[in-house]
C-alpha cells in the first residue's frame, strides 16, 4: 500500500505527488493502550491475529476496539508468511522467506 503525498493531491497544479509506504505499529495489550492514551490519532496498527485465536475462533478482545479509535488501518495478520516458504509475493511488510 502507498498513499500520495502532496498540497495538490488532484495533479491540477503540476505539484510533484510522492509516493510513501503505508506503514503499521505493532504490539498489543501495554503498546496499545498507550497508544491510545497518548491522544495521537491516525496510527496504523497490525495485530497479530493468533493471539486473539482461540483454535476454533476468535476471541473478542478490548485491543480491537483500541487499535480501530486509533483513526489509522487496522492489519490482522495471520502469520501465514513463515509458515509458507514458496510465497512468490511479498508480504505487506517484509521480502518473502524463501
Amino acid at each position: 500500500m502507498s498513499t500520495l503525498c502532496g498540497s495538490d493531491p488532484m495533479g491540477r497544479l503540476g505539484v510533484r505527488r510522492t509516493r510513501y509506504p503505508t506503514l503499521y505499529l505493532a504490539g498489543a495489550d501495554v503498546a496499545l493502550r498507550v497508544a491510545y492514551e497518548s491522544g495521537i490519532r491516525h496510527l496504523n496498527w497490525l495485530l497479530s491475529a493468533g493471539r486473539y485465536w482461540s483454535g476454533r475462533r476468535f476471541r473478542c478482545s478490548e485491543d480491537f476496539k483500541m487499535a480501530r479509535s486509533l483513526g489509522g488501518l487496522v492489519f490482522l495478520d495471520s502469520g501465514a508468511q513463515q509458515f509458507f516458504s514458496k510465497f512468490k509475493d511479498r508480504y505487506p511488510y517484509a521480502d518473502a522467506v524463501r
